[in-house]
């Protein structure tokens, strides 16, 4: 399964909730995407995610890898995105970590 595939069925998902946090503007973005290049895959832990980007726009599960997946808005050079951040729901370990521009299309 591809990365934006995978992105895709998160995003279907339905567990939601809206919060705010320091690292978000008021809009929900992040304010900065420097703190996303601090995570690291198999080390970084939810509690450490948390404390560097704020709470998830989106909190889903991937039933099929046991993996909670959290959600984040990105806008950087006046792009929007996507932020994905993959934890084993066990131990609350990273496992994945993808950015997706959000793609508009016109008619």
């Amino acid at each position: 399964m591809n990365s934006r595939t995978f992105a895709v069925a998160w995003a279907l998902a339905a567990a939601l909730h809206a919060t705010g946090s320091a690292a978000q503007s008021d809009s929900g973005y992040l304010k900065s995407i420097e703190s996303v290049a601090r995570i690291q895959v198999g080390v970084t832990t939810a509690a450490q995610v948390k404390s560097l980007l704020g709470e998830p726009l989106r909190v889903t599960q991937n039933n099929r890898r046991a993996w909670d997946v959290w959600e984040y808005r990105t806008l950087t050079h006046e792009r929007r995105g996507h932020l994905y951040v993959s934890f084993t729901a066990g131990d609350g370990v990273v496992r994945e970590v993808i950015q997706q521009p959000e793609y508009r299309f016109s008619p």
